[in-house]
This record gives structure tokens, C-alpha cells and sequence, in this order.
């Protein structure tokens, strides 16, 4: 009878196990795209001219980000269900 248990038990362990897992691997996953997202437009806004901590450099990285989301809304909206 307790192996029926265990043989029940076990795969739903697992899977409570491995979609823990895959979700902290997606937050990684998101977090160190934004760095690296952070990142470019960093050196993007100093190769423009604009160094790091003025108000110029700030607005240049909001004006990235500004662009990005634009992007992202319009790729949103014109692609296929």
C-alpha cells in the first residue's frame, strides 16, 4: 500500500519541485536581460556624448526606454494571434 503512495506522490513532488525551479529560472532569466538591456543603453547614452549621472545622460535613458516600449507595443499589435 505504501509504495502505491510513494509512486503517486512522487511525480507530483516533482513537478511542485521543478515548476519552482522554472519559475526563479524566468525571474533570473528576466532580471539579467534588463541588466544587459541597461547596460547598452548606459554606454549607448555615453558614446552620444552624454556622461554618466547628468540630467542629458538620464533623459537619453529614458528616451530609450520610451523607444523600446513603443517597439515592443507596436510588434505587439501588428503581429499574428
Amino acid at each position: 500500500m505504501w509504495h502505491n503512495v510513494f509512486i503517486i506522490l512522487l511525480p507530483v513532488l516533482l513537478c511542485v519541485v521543478s515548476i519552482a525551479f522554472w519559475r526563479a529560472l524566468i525571474i533570473q532569466t528576466e532580471r539579467s536581460a534588463a541588466s544587459q538591456v541597461d547596460y547598452e543603453d548606459e554606454q549607448l547614452c555615453m558614446k552620444f556624448g552624454f556622461p554618466r549621472g547628468t540630467d542629458r545622460h538620464n533623459a537619453c535613458k529614458l528616451d530609450l526606454l520610451d523607444l523600446r516600449r513603443s517597439d515592443e507595443d507596436l510588434i505587439a499589435r501588428t503581429s499574428l494571434p
